[in-house]
């Protein structure tokens, strides 16, 4: 509805164009009909005919609106706020036509509703603006599907074209690829060819994928379960099957793995809301070296993982590595949001209370001496 009056009032004059504000932009990115799922087109059918009814029935064309909810789905961004949790969703035309890299130059930053694209690395003139229009941390088949689904094409970058070389096997096996079965090794588990195991990289043990399949799938079900939990805030029972499924985790997924990050970050969350300050800070420790490997360096993510550990190890008194890892995150937010951005305010002054307490420690050890 909100198209149609914008498309309405920029053809009348009553609302001038801009660059970033042009209805006639939205005319240019594709719908994709052709591809979409016949469930999904009479979905959106449906919606038209609701928007078609809520406004003038004469002047409204079905499927022209269909058209239009199709191009939304396709090339909308979701606003995040500036810790990346999702608020809503929004088209903004130009953005959209910025094409995705699952090893982007550039990261979409949101202030209320106002995207702004920010450089990730020096650009030269002339070098393409890229994107990640899906979740990074995940396999290279993972990203593809994804990417299938949602936005209907396969992606050939730098990244998903070492699918077939060992260091892109090696890298989807860290990020969704089975544990050794040697408890001593963190080798990354590769096919075996010929064969319905996996083999490890490192020691050569192998290992049965059918059957760690199956423990796998049964594990999804309590994950499942203690989501459920969290959210209806049964907080202890939650954390008592989260520790559960991570206890299993780790005898299935490689530790670098993103199905045993995922649970250490709920297990994080559910201990800061129970203010256990000290169990939160050991599952966040335990989370950077896998958001290292999954994530670029200069990622959102990764920068608010960074500020996490830093405020957990300042209120646990430990000022010195607290300084060390806000600067990291420092380092990190003040490219991806930017000088403007609350958060790095409100980093720099956490940044700056620790590195004040260091201060003052050292002053009191020197007056001892």
């Amino acid at each position: 509805m909100r198209f149609l009056i914008k498309r309405r009032l920029q053809a009348e004059r009553v609302q001038l164009k801009a660059a970033v504000d042009n209805y006639d932009v939205c005319e240019v990115l594709p719908t994709h009909m052709s591809e979409t799922s016949e469930d999904r087109l009479v979905m959106y059918a449906q919606m038209a005919s609701i928007v078609q009814q809520m406004m003038a029935p004469d002047e409204v064309n079905v499927k022209e609106v269909t058209q239009m909810i199709c191009r939304f789905a396709c090339n909308a961004h979701t606003i995040c706020d500036e810790e990346v949790r999702p608020l809503g969703t929004g088209l903004y035309p130009v953005i959209s036509i910025v094409n995705h890299s699952c090893v982007p130059n550039a990261v979409l930053h949101f202030d209320g509703n106002r995207a702004a694209l920010r450089a990730l690395e020096d650009t030269q003139e002339g070098t393409e603006i890229t994107i990640s229009y899906v979740e990074l941390a995940a396999s290279t088949n993972t990203r593809r599907k994804a990417l299938r689904d949602q936005y209907y094409f396969d992606c050939n970058c730098i990244r998903c074209s070492r699918l077939v070389t060992r260091e892109g096997s090696r890298e989807d096996a860290f990020l969704e690829g089975y544990g050794c079965v040697n408890s001593d090794c963190n080798g990354p588990l590769i096919e075996d060819p010929g064969s319905d195991k996996v083999i490890c990289e490192v020691c050569g043990l192998k290992r049965e994928v059918q059957q760690t399949k199956s423990a796998a799938k049964e594990v999804e079900l309590d994950v499942l379960e203690a989501s459920n939990l969290y959210a209806a805030g049964k907080l202890e029972s939650a954390r008592r099957l989260y520790s559960e499924v991570e206890a299993k985790q780790r005898k299935l997924w490689h530790p670098y793995s993103v199905p045993l990050l995922r649970t250490h970050d709920a297990l994080l969350k559910i201990c800061m809301d129970m203010e256990d300050w000290a169990s939160a800070l050991e599952f966040c420790q335990s989370t950077i070296p896998a958001y290292e490997r999954a994530y670029p360096p200069f990622s959102p993510l990764l920068g608010l993982q960074y500020f996490t550990l830093g405020k957990l190890q300042w209120l646990l008194g430990d000022s010195a590595k607290a300084v060390n890892t806000l600067r990291k995150a420092y380092t990190v937010i003040q490219v991806t949001h930017g000088s403007k951005s609350e958060l790095l305010h409100g980093l720099t002054s956490t940044l700056q209370e620790a590195q004040a307490e260091v201060a003052y420690k050292r002053s009191l050890i020197n007056q001892t001496h």
